[in-house]
């Protein structure tokens, strides 16, 4: 079953073979709207489902007019058209004009959802919301407190609740203030290698080859250059990242000069392990995906370095764009999250 006795977890019964999870922060969002630094109505193509499009083709009024015609069909697909980077419908005040004309309800489900994301698992459903989101990227980075999971339901899913342990135990150890950061990424690379192993030999999942955590920020670099881009700040970063001179020293001295700000990069880790490893329940791959959630954090904090080392300092709100940039480019890309898991399975990154 699943433990409840974990400093990170909050539980509370209903009734049933499901269970139900989201951060305690979940709760608390606003939409920033048109003050939003980095909307979510620009730079990406939207889809369009089919009862949102079953709608629209309905819509027998002018804006629904309008609205068909700011939408390419692409075989059996539908996408909303991009015009400069902004969506059809973002007015000049940065709103959605499709929210102020027709409703919520009537959005592509796209829209509707972002910035939450769930995981649906066969007993699991995971919760949350994502760092792309700046009002989501400032609630997280700024978190004073241990993030707790909200846990309502019971599984009888042996094989699930194990990934889910996986998951209490890996934010555990990085919300352990008793060992100094960076020595809570070797302690969490360490217990998922012995969970990997067990989960191979308990339920049969396929082997892998578990990768050595020896690269270099110039090692990410190679598989980030490889991946699809979404702004124009991402190339200029990496460019920027490739050419970056630093000693153990400098990363001492921006470690002494954060003080109690690694707090930040604490927060950025645990969500990317709550995001990441339930996904593990499609092929039992864990490892990899823990890989990806202390990479993605150390490249988050080796911009975070560059920028120390140019400017003598990086404040908090440096830290949150770089925070929502950096997931804006990768996470909502399968493609991108593919490769990364790939090159680690490579032993690239």
């Amino acid at each position: 079953s699943v433990s409840s006795s974990d400093t990170s977890i909050a539980t509370a019964s209903i009734s049933g073979n499901m269970v139900t999870v989201k951060p305690d922060y979940y709760d608390d969002f606003s939409c920033l709207m048109g003050e939003c630094p980095s909307s979510c109505c620009t730079l990406w193509q939207i889809d369009v489902d089919e009862k949102a499009y079953e709608y629209y083709q309905k819509l027998d009024t002018p804006y629904g007019e309008y609205i068909r015609s700011q939408i390419d069909n692409i075989g059996d697909e539908h996408w909303i058209k991009v015009y400069n980077g902004r969506c059809a419908f973002l007015n000049d005040e940065n709103l959605c004009d499709m929210h102020c004309q027709i409703g919520p309800k009537h959005m592509a489900f796209t829209c509707r959802q972002y910035p939450d994301f769930t995981i649906a698992c066969d007993t699991y459903e995971v919760t949350g919301r994502t760092l792309s989101c700046p009002y989501v990227a400032n609630r997280i980075v700024r978190e004073k407190s241990k993030t707790k999971l909200i846990v309502e339901g019971k599984s009888n899913d042996e094989y699930e609740n194990e990934i889910f342990h996986i998951v209490n135990k890996c934010i555990e150890i990085a919300q352990d203030d008793s060992i100094k950061y960076r020595d809570r990424e070797k302690a969490i690379i360490d217990y998922i290698r012995k969970e990997q192993m067990y989960l191979v030999e308990k339920f049969k999942v396929d082997e892998i080859f578990m990768t050595e955590d020896n690269k270099t920020i110039w090692d990410y670099c190679d598989t980030l250059n490889s991946l699809n881009v979404v702004t124009e700040k991402w190339p200029k970063i990496l460019s920027q990242l490739e050419e970056l001179e630093y000693s153990e020293n400098d990363i001492v001295k921006f470690e002494e000069y954060l003080g109690d700000r690694e707090k930040e990069y604490e927060n950025i880790l645990v969500y990317f392990l709550y995001k990441h490893i339930m996904y593990g329940t499609n092929d039992g791959n864990v490892f990899q995906r823990v890989r990806f959630a202390i990479i993605a954090t150390r490249i988050i904090f080796m911009v975070g370095l560059m920028k120390f080392i140019e400017n003598e300092e990086f404040t908090t709100e440096d830290n949150i764009k770089v925070a929502y940039i950096f997931s804006k480019e990768i996470e909502h890309d399968d493609e991108n999250i593919d490769t990364i898991l790939e090159d680690i399975s490579l032993g690239m990154i």
